[in-house]
C-alpha cells in the first residue's frame, strides 16, 4: 500500500516464536492479516496516531518524504483506519511513554494467558504424573 516491499525472514521468526519469545512486528495492514492467516493466535495491535494533522506534522518533521508522498501516507492512513475493527487492541500514540506502557502491558498479558504458559505449567509439573495432576 505505501510502494515499499519489505519482508520478515522467517526462520529467526520461527526461531523466536518456537523459543517461547514474543515477537513483535511492525507491518502494514496486508501484513497484519497475512500473519493473522499464517498465525491465527498472532495478537494484532493497531498503533494509530492521534489526528490526521498530527501525523502529517510528524511525517513533514522527518523530513524523509516529499510532500507527495506525505500526501499518500495520509490518504493510505485513512483506508487502514478502516480495519481497525480487525485488530485485537488499538493504541493511541499521542505520548510516548504512555503509548509504549500500553504496548508493554498488552504484551505482558498476552504472555500469561493460559494457553501461552503450557510450557511454563509443564516446566513447574515436571515428572508429576498427569493422575497426580487431577
Amino acid at each position: 500500500m505505501h510502494n515499499h516491499y519489505y519482508g520478515t525472514p522467517r526462520q529467526p521468526f520461527e526461531k523466536h516464536l518456537a523459543e517461547g519469545r514474543s515477537v513483535l512486528l511492525d507491518i502494514d495492514v496486508q501484513g497484519g492479516e497475512s500473519i493473522k492467516r499464517i498465525y491465527p493466535d498472532a495478537v494484532s495491535i493497531f498503533i494509530i496516531p492521534p489526528s490526521l494533522k498530527e501525523l502529517e506534522k510528524r511525517l513533514m518533521q522527518r523530513k524523509t518524504d516529499t510532500t507527495l508522498s506525505i500526501q499518500q501516507r495520509l490518504k493510505n492512513e485513512i483506508q487502514e483506519m478502516g480495519y481497525t475493527d480487525r485488530y485485537d487492541y488499538i493504541v493511541v500514540n499521542d505520548e510516548l511513554e504512555r503509548a509504549f506502557n500500553e504496548l508493554s502491558s498488552i504484551v505482558i498479558a498476552e504472555g500469561l494467558r493460559g494457553k501461552r504458559m503450557k510450557g511454563k505449567i509443564k516446566e513447574i509439573l515436571g515428572d508429576v504424573s498427569e493422575e497426580e495432576q487431577s
